[in-house]
């Protein structure tokens, strides 16, 4: 095909070097979606964050992660809340509105998102993104002190 390629072009007058282009298989060209983009939100709850993606998470409604872990069986799981599940902090998660977005709430103030976080990034890795490389996108959006303030002055307890 090189070849080919060499003698049309030669015919035209043009000069081309096909060298420096490299060949790509299949694999590599699906590789402009080898990412699994997302974006953290810490919520005014600090219990409570939300993982938005390009994918949509599994719409099963709220979730009540201590119904799974005894061995409730209301309807069948998707792989990601049972892996979620298996996560000790975790209370609950949820796909809400459109899908696009995972909320995550963990059981108090003795569980840090430090330890937490990368073990849902993980599960996300597993039941979603299969090959696909997890990539945060931009900073970890945090709630102002303005807006905290503000939910406080309302009688929010935040």
């Amino acid at each position: 095909m090189k070849g080919a390629i060499l003698e049309v072009g030669s015919k035209l007058g043009l000069s081309l070097n096909l060298n420096r282009y490299k060949s790509t298989t299949s694999e590599e060209k699906r590789g402009k979606m080898k990412k699994f983009p997302y974006k953290l939100e810490y919520c005014p709850n600090p219990n409570v964050i939300q993982i938005q993606a390009r994918s949509r998470f599994p719409k099963q409604g709220s979730m009540d992660i201590l119904n799974l872990r005894l061995g409730g069986k209301d309807r069948k799981r998707h792989p990601l809340y049972v892996a979620l599940s298996k996560i000790s902090g975790i209370e609950s998660a949820s796909a809400t509105g459109s899908g696009y977005c995972l909320q995550v709430a963990k059981a108090n103030d003795l569980f840090s998102w430090d330890e937490i976080l990368p073990k849902i990034l993980a599960a996300i890795q597993t039941a979603l993104a299969g090959k696909r490389q997890m990539a945060q996108v931009g900073e970890a959006v945090r709630p102002s002190r303005e807006y905290l303030i503000g939910l406080r002055l309302q009688g929010c307890d935040v």
